[in-house]
């Protein structure tokens, strides 16, 4: 039996290598025993079944548990480290059966869900902890960090680390927070001696209160990324005597499982990912338009598309109506922005050419513009989407797409004019969604952040609407579609533009007959948004729907109250998230509507066959005040309005004009030195960025500003021959703007030209229609506010009139009046009383056009005033017989009547 037994013994050595020493083991249990044979069959099976391995054990194993001797209970992290094979490759470590962790395992202050994961940096992390406390109070716990290779568990020492100095200054700055010096206390901590360091008092108060700190946040190793289990085993504290066969296997088979029926056993595995590298080069960019700056599109009933905006006639426009709601009324769609437009030139086409470069250069991954319909407001355009050809696209999803192919992993918005706007808008809606981070930093170019009054004018009379002197685009026609586009309502000054510019109106009504309900109603002048707001919605007043835009419309109250709180509550509120750069940059040195006056005019309407003089009527008009504070569009207050961290840049687009060409707010983004600002912006250049400061630049210049109304046409020429003025070529209007500094604007049937002061200018008008002229001049400067200093009434004009003056240093002389365009003066006009002085007394008469706005129209005849020839200072009429003093007694009793007609209405 003794050879039996040494054969079994060596027999199980040579399966397995941990059953050498059982092999051992038998011969020493069964030196001296007798067995029958069938006892000897019983033992083999026993062992056979269950202490040898099976083959799938054998040729597949579940690896090894890798750590220090005694790690299942109480140990010491300097034990020698030994392998313990895994028998159970589902259940490594034995955890007990349906039950979950009573403890969790914190990275980043954040809790690691089992079979979870987690992003940490490539270099690791050392803050983990190990929270929970044991089931009940008998237990002892034993937390043990394994970390997976292959298919071993290897051991994480994850004791405390002694503190270096370093250690101590990190801990020491957290604790103490800035504006401590923090140096006594490391020096103490030092210390042989730290607690008697300093005095009793405050500072050993301090540094007991320090010395907690570090307790509490020790300095642990690094975890690097991988996968990870936990094992907490809960041992009761009580003492119990291990059974033979316990004893036996206990002593024989050390295995994973060699846990005591007193211990509990609980895993979290979870997996520590390595965060990506940083993406590096600059940020891809998304340009967003300005309003009116993405062409708009509908079909007509045969399916061919017709481009409605930019229009190519007033049609165009009408179909581009809402209703009072805010809804389109007809199919509208968009795909792309405007490249460059006739008779404008450049609008994007330059900014898309500068961002095609950098693509090409490889400075930026991709760039996109996003074309929207620019009638709705920007906060529809982002929630809502905007209708393209065959699909609605999101803006919002565009921005995922590019951030995903970025070479930062980021979108760059920039946004010009309204496009700042909606940038705030799509921020906002990013911040909702957690996906802030796709952004790298937004730019505002020209934006009007707290609104502009030149969109008061727009909105009320259609300023600035015009295209091509109405043959294009009337006025009239644009306004009555804005009146229900609430992106138009988007563009008023806000609350925060009148906080900005405290005691500064909007509107001010001069003291008049005309304005005279108006001034009962809102006062003077208009310097808050309530009162603002009421006069658009002719909420104080009675105002009735007019053709002349010349008389306000009554705005759209609900899409107001509408856009208003859109303004409140994101746009004026949006601050920026702390990753997110916010640069802004203003134009400033144009002429720029900052207000508008309304003021008296006497008005002439030529509608019968035949008049001596067409009756005359007392009216009001807006007449624009500007100041050198903006880009002719948005004021530069407003276009550095955001109230959050920022960088500002003002661009002096007057300086820049003077020395190479005129950029204004449309194109603005066309400017040279605003690409090269970019460029410093999203790539992080250093250009010089000529005519471009990040402190207001001082302007100087005096303006000189003349009105001119139909039925006139006038050319103003400087001492060198060079000229400004409008001119009709065939059908359309051409403006010639040779005169340095100068500028040309329409409103209503009023040319404004604008001139430096300093200069000496000759003046010629040039009668277009039949009707009355005044002549207005204002002058400004950049601070100074507008200032009314002429205003001379030419009382009858015909399509033969021609008239002459000049102005030096900003006062208009005398008007020289050419009746029939023969090249002899017939009447003067005195500018300083308006008197006029007949110099040629005769009864000629003259077919003329009965038009009082426009260069055509039928004739009528007419009887021209009498003047004598002009011999001299003195002009006698005693030669021309008791006929001609007669008609000239006449003639002036007529002008006196005229003249107590228009006192009596003022007066009633």
């Amino acid at each position: 039996m003794s050879d039996f037994i040494h054969r079994l013994s060596t027999a199980f050595s040579t399966v397995h290598p941990h059953i050498i020493d059982l092999g051992v083991t038998i011969k020493v249990m069964f030196r001296d025993m007798i067995i029958s044979w069938y006892q000897a069959l019983f033992l083999l099976f026993f062992l056979a079944v269950v202490i040898v391995p099976t083959n799938a054990q054998a040729v597949l194993p579940c690896g090894d548990i890798i750590a220090p001797d005694g790690w299942t209970g109480w140990f010491n992290h300097s034990n020698a480290l030994i392998n313990t094979p895994v028998v159970d490759c589902a259940d490594p470590f034995n955890e007990t059966i349906g039950t979950v962790s009573p403890y969790s395992f914190t990275v980043e202050g954040m809790n690691v869900a089992d079979n979870g994961q987690m992003t940490i940096p490539e270099a690791g992390t050392v803050n983990y902890e190990i929270l929970g406390f044991p089931q009940t109070p008998m237990m002892n716990v034993t937390h043990t960090l394994f970390k997976h290779d292959g298919n071993d568990y290897q051991y994480v020492n994850t004791d405390e680390i002694e503190p270096t100095e370093a250690d101590f200054r990190r801990l020491a700055t957290e604790f103490f927070g800035q504006g401590v010096d923090i140096e006594p206390y490391i020096v103490a901590i030092l210390s042989n001696d730290p607690w008697n360091y300093f005095p009793e008092g405050e500072q050993q108060d301090l540094l007991y209160s320090f010395d907690d700190y570090i307790y509490n946040h020790p300095v642990l190793p690094p975890l690097l990324p991988g996968s990870y289990t936990l094992v907490s085993s809960e041992n009761i504290l009580a003492v119990s005597e291990l059974n033979w066969y316990q004893k036996l296997f206990a002593s024989l088979i050390p295995t994973a499982q060699a846990q005591s029926d007193e211990t509990d056993t609980f895993t979290i595995t979870f997996t520590l990912v390595a965060e990506p590298p940083a993406p590096t080069g600059a940020s891809s960019v998304l340009f967003l338009p300005g309003i009116q700056a993405s062409r708009l599109y509908t079909k007509n009933i045969l399916g061919i598309e017709d481009e409605l905006w930019v229009p190519n006639n007033n049609n165009d426009v009408r179909q581009l109506a809402m209703t009072s709601a805010g809804r389109s009324v007809g199919d509208i769609y968009t795909k792309d922005i405007v490249g460059s437009v006739f008779g404008l030139g450049s609008v994007y086409a330059g900014i898309s050419g500068y961002f095609d470069n950098l693509v090409a250069e490889e400075k930026i991954a991709a760039w996109e513009s996003f074309a929207y319909d620019w009638r709705y407001d920007v906060e529809d355009i982002v929630t809502e989407g905007t209708q393209y050809e065959t699909e609605r696209k999101y803006v919002l999803d565009l921005v995922e797409s590019m951030a995903q192919a970025s070479d930062s992993g980021k979108v760059s918005l920039v946004g010009h004019s309204n496009g700042g706007l909606l940038a705030k808008v799509i921020m906002t809606e990013l911040e909702k969604l957690g996906k802030e981070d796709l952004i790298d930093q937004v730019v505002f170019l020209a934006s009007p952040q707290t609104g502009t009054p030149k969109a008061i004018g727009s909105l009320l009379h259609g300023y600035g609407q015009s295209i091509l002197g109405g043959l294009i685009l009337k006025a009239d026609t644009a306004r009555a579609v804005m009146q229900n586009l609430p992106g138009a309502y988007a563009l008023l000054p806000t609350k925060e533009y009148f906080e900005d510019t405290p005691g500064e109106p909007v509107i001010v009504f001069e003291d008049d007959y005309s304005t005279k309900a108006f001034v009962e109603a809102y006062g003077q002048k208009i310097t808050d948004v309530d009162t603002l707001y009421d006069f658009i919605t002719s909420q104080r007043d009675d105002r009735v729907a007019s053709e002349s835009v010349y008389e306000p419309v009554i705005g759209n109250k609900t899409i107001l109250e509408e856009v208003a709180n859109l303004h409140t509550n994101v746009l004026q509120s949006w601050r920026a998230p702390a990753a997110v750069k916010v640069t802004e940059v203003a134009g400033i040195g144009l002429p720029t509507i900052h207000s508008f006056a309304y003021r008296a005019y006497m008005k002439r309407d030529c509608t019968s066959l035949i008049n001596v003089e067409c009756p005359p009527t007392l009216r009001y008009k807006p007449v624009p005040q500007v100041s050198l504070l903006g880009d002719e569009t948005v004021m530069t207050t407003s276009a550095v309005g955001y109230r959050g961290d920022k960088e500002s840049y003002y661009f002096n687009l007057n300086t820049y004009k003077n020395t190479y060409s005129l950029k204004k707010h449309y194109n603005f983004t066309e400017a040279e030195p605003i690409q090269l600002l970019l460029s410093n912006i999203l790539l992080s250049a250093t250009n010089t960025t000529p005519f471009i400061t990040k402190v207001v630049p001082s302007l100087s210049t005096t303006y000189v500003m003349m009105g001119v109304p139909s039925p006139v046409m006038a050319t103003i020429t400087d001492d060198k021959g060079r000229q400004i003025k409008v001119e009709f070529e065939g059908d359309f209007i051409k403006k010639v703007e040779e005169i340095p500094d100068s500028y040309i604007y329409y409103f209503g049937e009023t040319t404004y030209i604008i001139l430096p002061k300093d200069d000496d200018y000759q003046v010629t008008l040039k009668g277009t229609g039949l009707g009355a002229v005044t002549l207005e001049l204002d002058t400004f400067t950049d601070e100074s506010s507008q200032t009314s200093v002429q205003s001379v009434l030419i009382d009858a004009v015909s399509t033969s009139t021609i008239m002459t003056m000049t102005l030096v240093n900003s006062t208009l002389s005398d008007v020289l009046v050419d009746e029939n365009g023969d090249g002899e003066v017939d009447r003067q006009v005195d500018a300083e009383t308006n008197e006029v002085i007949e110099l040629n007394p005769q009864l000629p008469t003259e077919e003329v056009e009965n038009s009082s706005s426009s260069h055509s129209g039928g004739s009528i005849t007419r009887l021209t005033t009498p003047t004598p020839q002009v011999a001299g200072a003195q002009i006698s009429l005693a030669d021309g017989g008791e006929e001609m003093q007669y008609l000239w007694k006449l003639y002036n009793l007529l002008v006196e009547l005229k003249r107590l007609l228009i006192l009596y209405e003022k007066i009633n």
